[in-house]
């Protein structure tokens, strides 16, 4: 019988229960989880990359903008001295009204964290520019310039000290809503007002803050570095 049913040289005769079924080929993986063997990004991957990396950067500058106005002119009306009333806001981008003292609490925070975000961008789209390696100088990579791009614009026969200048546009806008963040965060954290939520976004506010002056400050050292060095003859 079980040359019967094993007639056939090297059939599996286990029950169907029992065989083993197929298996995947799978990537390995170290414990961090990423992956060994996965294909190598090509010059279009990296100038994709960059260009989302550029659009989101327009982006959030732009709402950086919005929101710095915003909270500075909620900032003026709380520490004003002849105010009298403290009625809701609504911030940019939502509907519902909320405390005029929690959305000035808030202001902080969601600076810091906007500010992060656009270094983010900042650094994705280095990352990609050093690896898409472009002629320098070659307008043609980046899709989507932003207000900064077009206001620091230079060509090659600029001069490098203009140049060089020029470059601290990024660190200079984002420098001024730092310093805002920073007065938002000491001025609620020292108000005499009962603040709703003031230990929570103070302490948010605080930890975004440190990695915020980090990130800026190396920025501020890498644009520094890029100073125009005569050639030796």
């Amino acid at each position: 019988m079980e040359a019967e049913c094993c007639a056939l040289a090297g059939t599996d005769c286990r029950p169907t229960s029992l065989r083993r079924r197929a298996r995947r080929p799978q990537l390995k993986r170290d414990p961090l989880g990423s992956t060994h063997g996965a294909l190598t990004p090509t010059k279009d991957d990296w100038r994709r990359r960059l260009n989302a990396a550029s659009l989101a950067q327009t982006k959030y500058l732009w709402l950086l903008l919005v929101l710095g106005v915003f909270y500075w002119v909620v900032h003026s009306d709380v520490t004003a001295p002849s105010r009298v009333a403290v009625a809701p806001v609504s911030i940019p981008g939502l509907t519902v009204p909320l405390p005029l003292l929690t959305v000035w609490a808030s202001g902080a925070s969601v600076l810091f964290y906007v500010l992060l975000v656009i270094l983010g961008t900042l650094r994705a789209y280095l990352t990609a520019e050093t690896n898409l390696k472009p002629e320098s100088g070659d307008e043609t990579v980046d899709d989507h310039p932003n207000a900064i791009d077009w206001a620091a614009y230079t060509t090659h026969s600029s001069a490098a000290l203009v140049k060089w200048l020029l470059g601290f546009s990024y660190p200079l806008y984002m420098t001024i809503f730092t310093v805002e963040a920073t007065i938002l965060l000491v001025t609620v954290a020292r108000s005499p007002f009962p603040v709703p939520g003031r230990s929570f976004f103070t302490s948010i506010a605080v930890l975004e803050g440190i990695l915020t002056y980090g990130f800026l400050v190396r920025f501020w050292w890498g644009r520094a570095r890029r100073w125009p060095r005569k050639s030796a003859a």
